[in-house]
């Protein structure tokens, strides 16, 4: 006679009839949840069977996902590698797809990031985008919203997307600024993208030309609202200027991109008829009389005496430091400013200014960083005049009152004799210089 069934739960062969028995078997590379309840997984990617059966979440360790993950995809690079040799997309997927695998963040996965990335993500995507300079025209649009953040994900251009990021949570912030979480989201990922921008200059390669320019280009937004408050152009612009690390980087990154159909980086450049080839050569296309003119040509009325050694009248002239490498710097400085002068003067489109706008920080030669780095007044008030030209556009959320915040903390620091110089700038702000009091003789 059989014994009545135990419901106690303390037999060990008792169980729910119906319910499958359970097996006990070590599984060294099963999901977590299997292995919180000792059972063997199949280790089917990406939801294990039992997961499956039970309709819940299936969670993997990270380095062991990887080394499985790694492991399948061995064979699928071995027999893709003579037929994509050869061509600079094959070499950029080539090289970015060894680490594919590898999370955003480091170390321990967290729920909350990962939901913030998302958001920003999709912010980026659906809303941000469409304020980029350009975006009115089609080919750019969808650039920015589709293939660019895609790109940024497929081939792990962390540079790229931390900036892409790091410009979303900006204009969250600037959105919602009562919602603290977006504004260190911000800092944080500011902070992400100038490290890795330096990593990816350092070793710049066609495989990551393209992600090195387009961070330039949302790095160079970035420069004109400061990350804290009190930051001005002597400490936010001048980090994000040595992460683009100057007109050196763009120039070496486009000999990579100009001839390759497939860059992203060169079909957004291009939609500009000769900008290009103004910023490489130091020169400017001039729309009203459609030729490219040099920096000579270039240099507008109000910036012409900026060049002057001996402007200001001072007594110790002769005691800044000048020679022919400092005056090509102001000279190419200013030829840009200039550039964008006359194209506002002869009213080009506002997509069209704002791009020749973003793209001023990234074309400034290393000699003019070093120059502003060290507290130069004259390239502090080379960069006034360019402020000053934006104050046009502040209805542009991530332009606003950038113009006279930077302009006026400029005047502030510079001595008297060379607060003279900034006339100009204060007059485009709509501020009469008559308001300011200007040292003797300096009138």
């Amino acid at each position: 006679m059989s014994n009545p069934p135990d419901n106690s739960g303390n037999s060990q062969g008792s169980r729910v009839p119906g319910r499958p028995r359970l097996s006990h078997k070590k599984s060294r590379r099963g999901c977590l949840r299997c292995k919180a309840r000792r059972i063997k997984c199949d280790e089917n990617h990406p939801v294990c069977t039992p997961c499956t059966r039970h309709n819940v979440s299936c969670e993997w360790p990270v380095e062991k996902a990887l080394k499985s993950n790694s492991k399948k995809t061995s064979t699928r690079k071995r027999s893709s590698k003579s037929a994509d040799s050869g061509t600079p997309e094959s070499s950029r997927r080539r090289q970015d797809n060894s680490d594919s695998s590898t999370p955003v963040f480091e170390g321990k996965l967290d729920e909350s990031c990962h939901l913030l990335e998302l958001r920003l993500f999709h912010q980026f995507s659906t809303v941000t985008c469409k304020t980029l300079p350009g975006a009115n025209i089609d080919q750019i649009y969808q650039a920015w919203a589709n293939r660019i953040p895609i790109f940024a994900l497929e081939y792990n251009h962390k540079n790229l997307l931390y900036s892409i990021f790091a410009f979303a949570a900006f204009h969250l912030a600037d959105t919602y600024p009562e919602r603290d979480e977006f504004k260190r989201a911000f800092h944080q990922y500011c902070s992400r993208c100038f490290e890795e921008q330096d990593l990816a200059v350092a070793s710049l390669t066609a495989s990551n030309a393209d992600s090195v320019i387009l961070s330039c280009t949302l790095i160079s937004i970035l420069t004109f609202r400061p990350q804290h408050e009190g930051s001005t152009i002597v400490s936010l612009p001048l980090r994000v200027i040595s992460a683009n690390s100057g007109g050196r980087t763009f120039r070496r990154a486009w000999t990579w991109v100009v001839n390759n159909p497939e860059s992203i980086a060169g079909l957004i450049v291009k939609t500009i008829p000769h900008y290009i080839e103004a910023l490489l050569e130091s020169i400017t296309f001039d729309p009203k009389d459609n030729r490219l003119i040099y920096p000579a040509d270039i240099i507008a009325e109000p910036f012409k005496h900026l060049l002057d050694p001996r402007v200001p009248e001072r007594q110790d002239w002769e005691s800044e430091a000048w020679d022919d490498e400092i005056e090509r710097a102001y000279s190419e400085a200013l030829s840009h400013i200039g550039a964008i002068y006359h194209a506002s003067q002869a009213s080009e489109p506002e997509g069209t200014l704002t791009r020749r706008i973003m793209g001023f920080s990234p074309m400034l030669s290393d000699r003019f960083i070093e120059l502003l780095r060290d507290g130069e007044p004259r390239a502090l008030v080379v960069i006034a005049h360019y402020y000053a030209l934006i104050k046009q556009f502040e209805n542009i959320w991530w332009i606003k009152d950038t113009a006279y915040r930077e302009v006026m903390e400029i005047y502030g620091l510079l001595p008297p004799e060379w607060q003279t110089m900034m006339r100009w700038p204060l007059e485009m702000l709509g501020i009469p210089a008559s308001t300011f009091s200007f040292p003797s003789g300096f009138r």
